[in-house]
């Protein structure tokens, strides 16, 4: 069931950017059972790892940007740093508040997805020129925050960010982003690599499919638009977030 698991977020990886930490700690939350601060840690390697196999097919296709990567790099390390020690440090007795945070991001991160595949904000945008550095090294401080706290949004924020303040296609949003996502998670992995939080056999196991997948889809990603697929995947994000929501409010899971 882990390399199954794996195969198929390593193929969304490499086919959208997103789903490393977006569906693979919510995923180790609820069907393995496994505490909040495992289940990132866990998250963050492998995604780390994937997105390492991913990123390095973009780039050979030059599919990534290096200028919008030094920027979101410059605000995602420092807030990678902040979010991983903020969930080592929580008291257990908010893990269900962990969970709902979780669930939030993804929510959030779903809509946004959705919102940029459907209506056509391009032109309400180009009256602010070039403003992508203003806004995204911020933005990139808070994905770096909540990637280290709930290893989710990398993919699917970093993306959304990208097609709302650039004009890059999207196969090269998708490689940016993807490089992005592995210099963060490399970050978050090795801390929380340090406080302890991997669980290093389930991890094994999803890293066999994880890699094979994230090989193929970065394959095709590189050759194909891949906009209809981003809408589905953020589509079934909204379940997996209203699952999260439902049970962190129910109680279920503390």
């Amino acid at each position: 069931m882990e390399i199954i698991a794996g195969l198929i977020i390593g193929l969304l990886i490499g086919l959208t950017g997103i789903g490393a930490g977006t569906i693979t700690a919510p995923l180790l939350i609820m069907v393995w059972n496994i505490d909040p601060p495992t289940a990132v840690g866990t998250a963050l390697f492998f995604s780390t790892i994937v997105k390492a196999v991913s990123s390095l097919t973009y780039f050979k296709a030059g599919n990534i940007d290096k200028r919008y990567i030094t920027i979101m790099a410059g605000g995602g390390i420092p807030g990678v740093i902040g979010g991983s020690w903020l969930i080592n440090v929580m008291d257990k007795d908010f893990r269900s508040l962990v969970i709902l945070i979780v669930g939030l991001i993804v929510l959030i991160s779903s809509l946004i997805n959705i919102f940029t595949c459907l209506f056509p904000y391009k032109e309400y945008l180009s009256k602010f020129g070039d403003k992508s550095p203003f806004f995204l090294l911020p933005l990139s401080t808070l994905i770096g925050l909540e990637v280290g706290f709930t290893s989710a949004g990398a993919g699917a924020l970093g993306t959304a960010f990208l097609l709302l303040f650039t004009k890059m296609n999207i196969s090269k949003i998708i490689g940016t982003d993807l490089s992005f996502g592995l210099i963060i998670s490399l970050v978050g992995a090795l801390l929380h690599s340090g406080y302890g939080n991997i669980e290093w056999n389930i991890l094994k196991l999803m890293l066999i499919g994880g890699v094979v997948g994230a090989l193929i889809g970065s394959l095709i990603g590189n050759r194909y638009p891949q906009k209809k697929l981003k809408l589905v995947v953020s589509f079934m994000l909204l379940i997996i977030a209203s699952n999260l929501i439902y049970k962190s409010l129910e109680g279920g899971m503390i």
